[in-house]
């Protein structure tokens, strides 16, 4: 999945490479960044990284900044690398591992949205592996980073994350219901087209795991 993200990450397909995501630019006290999630389609990421960021109340030496900023793009990319292709052996711990040291990177020296994004990934590889409660924990650690600081472009990524992980412990109603506040969310914001059809076709696909989910547990009341 990609997301749009806003001055620096852009959650579009395109896949995130690290000169993008580590090139400085001189700003205020904050760094920011965008991006966008589709399964299939790779996220561009370019991040602005500011003189000063406390992240996790821990005050980053500025020439130990970039190392972090490098590592957590280069975590992102190579989890989204995991979430789009068949993998096998130890690919889902690995999964795990680049997506947790990615949010761990930009929590020290990123800004809300890219911790609200680190979070959308962290949602969406724990739904991807079968582990909702966990899903669900990191999909409102980001609605809530989003309400907290008036990410309101980003909003909707958080109700489709809480969507996805309620399908993936079989909560129908709830995920419909997340889902409908996603794209009452999305509605609202002006976007350009191709930033609507990367969000809008992640909200279509966490809606057609609804509907395979209620088929299958209908098959299963059946066979019963």
């Amino acid at each position: 999945m990609t997301l749009p993200l806003h001055d620096g990450q852009t959650l579009r397909p395109k896949r995130l490479t690290v000169p993008d995501a580590v090139s400085l630019v001189p700003r205020s006290k904050t760094c920011a960044g965008r991006a966008s999630p589709r399964r299939g389609a790779s996220t561009r990421i370019r991040v602005l990284i500011s003189r000063r960021c406390t992240g996790l109340q821990v005050r980053i030496p500025r020439n130990e900044r970039e190392f972090h900023r490098k590592v957590a793009a280069e975590c992102f990319n190579r989890a989204w690398d995991l979430l789009e292709r068949r993998r096998s052996g130890g690919d889902d711990l690995q999964l795990l591992h680049l997506s947790h040291a990615s949010r761990y990177h930009w929590g020290l020296i990123g800004t809300p949205r890219n911790r609200a994004i680190g979070e959308w990934q962290l949602s969406r590889v724990y739904s991807e592996l079968g582990h909702p409660e966990l899903a669900l924990q990191c999909a409102r650690a980001c609605l809530t980073t989003c309400k907290d600081n008036g990410l309101t472009d980003i909003l909707h990524t958080a109700y489709e994350a809480i969507a996805r992980a309620h399908t993936a412990a079989q909560d129908y109603r709830s995920a419909e219901r997340y889902l409908k506040a996603a794209r009452r969310q999305l509605g609202g914001l002006s976007l350009d087209e191709d930033d609507r059809k990367v969000y809008l076709s992640q909200i279509e696909a966490t809606e057609q795991l609804i509907k395979s989910g209620r088929t299958s547990r209908d098959a299963d009341t059946l066979r019963g």
